[in-house]
């Protein structure tokens, strides 16, 4: 029986103080495999609320989303290809992802927005 929402696993950080993050990024291994899930956050580390689903048809996953911070990061892993009875990762990095508000204008690359 392999990965299911029935069996479900997972990787979870935990931070002494809540973290800013808004990028999560798993390496896999040199192993292929494909597998789906979400990203999940709390603050007391029991009640999880869901920030976005995912889904890897290779190794690994890069996954952006809008910045939060909380002292819990849970990676929940909800399937994965038949057969497949644990993940392998090499690498586990979660970072906030600084971004500049319109920056292919301010960059001379396109037309300024109009203004909201």
């Amino acid at each position: 029986m392999g990965l299911s929402l029935e069996k479900p696993q997972y990787l979870q950080l935990e931070f002494a103080e809540p973290y800013a993050a808004s990028q999560l990024k798993l390496t896999g291994t040199t192993r292929a495999q494909s597998f789906q899930g979400e990203l999940q956050v709390s603050n007391d580390g029991r009640k999880f609320r869901k920030v976005r689903e995912f889904l890897s048809a290779r190794s690994g996953v890069n996954l952006p989303f809008e910045q939060i911070s909380a002292r819990y990061y849970r990676v929940l892993f909800t399937g994965a290809e038949t057969g497949q009875q644990q993940l392998e990762f090499s690498e586990v990095e979660l970072a906030p992802l600084y971004r500049i508000k319109f920056f292919h204008p301010k960059a001379g690359l396109g037309p300024v927005p109009p203004q909201i």
